[in-house]
């Protein structure tokens, strides 16, 4: 049977602004955290070990992964509207980006977003990063 599950999340990534600077203007704890210099585990077998260059700061909401992709990144801007303001001024000092992921078990995925969303997302600042991974039906992906 076809799987499909999307997860989002808001990103920030910088050389010069810590992720602690981040938590603590925004006033959210990240869901992950990594810092210049911290060990980057290979993702392959032929892949060196090596440090991660830049900072990076996320936040992914712990909705539920079969949620439509509109309706999560709706119910994520809606979680971030109080903060709007101080992701709009960290976007001019580190890389702000919306995070979407789908993994899907089939290779034809389609990604629709209605000009509303673009919109509001657009307002913040950030980028949109789109990324799709084809996995085996089996895999269990939350």
């Amino acid at each position: 049977m076809a799987r499909r599950y999307y997860s989002v999340a808001l990103r920030f990534h910088s050389n010069d602004v810590s992720p602690d600077a981040i938590t603590e203007k925004l006033g959210i704890e990240p869901t992950h955290v990594r810092r210049v210099g911290e060990l980057r585990v290979p993702s392959g077998p032929d892949e060196p070990a090596n440090q991660w260059a830049t900072n990076m700061w996320s936040y992914q909401p712990d909705y539920d992964h079969s949620m439509a992709l509109e309706e999560q990144l709706t119910s994520l801007l809606q979680e971030l509207a109080p903060k709007k303001e101080a992701i709009r001024y960290l976007a001019r000092e580190a890389t702000a980006i919306f995070w979407y992921t789908c993994f899907s078990s089939f290779l034809a995925t389609t990604t629709k977003l209605t000009p509303e969303t673009l919109t509001e997302m657009a307002s913040y600042g950030a980028r949109l990063s789109l990324n799709h991974y084809v996995t085996d039906e089996d895999d269990d992906t939350d």
